[in-house]
């Protein structure tokens, strides 16, 4: 589902709604990040790219061992 509205925060609780995302993002594999930003703009041409670099990055095997150990 997709809305207009993801979330509503109090008065003056922007800030540190941005600075938590903003940590989130940045504890995340930027191979996967910008795969993502890449199909989210519609280029979906690129995916034996991505498979490759995925393959030739340490991301994948800390992205399964993460998926066993639940974190």
């Amino acid at each position: 589902r997709t809305g207009l509205v993801d979330e509503v925060l109090p008065r003056g609780g922007l800030d540190g709604r941005v600075a938590e995302y903003v940590r989130v993002l940045a504890s995340r594999s930027q191979l996967t990040q910008a795969s993502a930003k890449e199909f989210a703009a519609g280029r979906t041409d690129r995916d034996a790219h991505w498979a490759a670099e995925a393959r030739g990055s340490t991301d994948t095997a800390e992205g399964v061992a993460a998926f066993l150990e639940r974190r």
